[in-house]
């Protein structure tokens, strides 16, 4: 049985006249009596009395009201529930991150969010291989570089700066360049795999054309490491190397490469309160830089769900 004739039929004996129903529902009158004479003849039953004071339910009608009632009841029901589901702050929300970014920067700022919302959820995939955000493993994905994904939606939240770096042995033994020129004989760590062609990379290819290759490494972490034990010099985010006292700074007026940092999720997620919520926490992190990892971030916490729906680009 079609709902959508039960629904102008509970419309009618609320109302009491077509005239009145049509009003309320916001079409015209022959389709409210269209759908009642669909009703009637699935039915094979009367369902009104045509009084000249008005409609009056037959038998049958006082019948199919009590069901539609019912019916009406759940659907405002589900739709209520529905509603309240979007607008509080919990639930289970998956987020993925390259394995640098997540360890050195992201984590440690999850704290702050999970203290303003502890109905939240967070399940967190750190890994070099990308998520299918698009096909469901993950709702949401912090990325460095353009996205080309034109099935997300997006806005850039910030740049993540880039420099060069060595350890105090490796300076040591090496000497400490002052030109772009004196990379000429020195050793680098480059990137490979996944991020062989990202742009810190390709800028320390360029530069370090006459520079030796130590070693080529597919994760940010393990190039720091390689840089502390004294390796090579290594192009990392200053949130990565921030963590390290034992790396400095090279060539830091000549060697810099911001990399733009992007938020994405899928379109259907746009109006999700949970979504929202851990956008503007996120924006709100990336805002305060990336230079070191960021203290407390109370006032990312506080922006409403409203605020925080997609308002960036979709270019993607």
């Amino acid at each position: 049985m079609d709902w959508d004739n039960i629904r102008f039929f509970h419309a009618v004996a609320k109302a009491g006249s077509f005239s009145e129903a049509s009003r309320r529902l916001k079409v015209s009158q022959p389709t409210v009596g269209r759908h009642i004479r669909l009703l009637e003849d699935r039915l094979d039953a009367e369902l009104f009395h045509r009084l000249p004071s008005g409609l009056v339910l037959t038998d049958a009608g006082r019948r199919i009201f009590e069901k539609a009632e019912e019916m009406a009841f759940s659907a405002q029901g589900l739709a209520d529930r529905i509603a309240g589901t979007r607008s509080r702050i919990e639930g289970r929300i998956t987020l993925t991150s390259a394995e640098g970014l997540g360890q050195s920067w992201l984590i440690p700022i999850l704290r702050d969010l999970s203290s303003h919302h502890h109905g939240l959820d967070i399940d967190v995939t750190l890994s070099n291989v990308r998520l299918d955000v698009a096909k469901g493993e993950a709702d949401l994905a912090l990325r460095m570089g353009e996205p080309h994904d034109e099935s997300l939606i997006g806005r850039q939240i910030g740049s993540v700066p880039f420099k060069l770096y060595a350890s105090r042995r490796y300076l040591e033994m090496f000497g400490h360049p002052e030109d772009i020129l004196e990379l000429s004989g020195h050793r680098t760590i480059e990137s490979g795999g996944v991020i062989q062609n990202v742009p810190q990379a390709r800028y320390l290819r360029e530069i370090g054309a006459r520079a030796r290759p130590a070693l080529k490494l597919d994760s940010l972490l393990a190039q720091k490491a390689a840089a502390e034990e004294g390796m090579g010099l290594a192009a990392l985010p200053t949130y990565v190397a921030a963590a390290s006292p034992s790396l400095i700074p090279v060539l830091p007026e000549k060697f810099r490469v911001s990399v733009p940092l992007w938020l994405l999720t899928r379109s259907e997620l746009r109006r999700s309160a949970r979504v929202g919520v851990v956008r503007s926490f996120l924006a709100g992190a990336a805002r305060k830089g990336f230079d070191g990892i960021p203290g407390a971030i109370a006032a990312a916490c506080s922006t409403d769900a409203a605020s925080a729906s997609p308002t960036g680009t979709t270019r993607l």
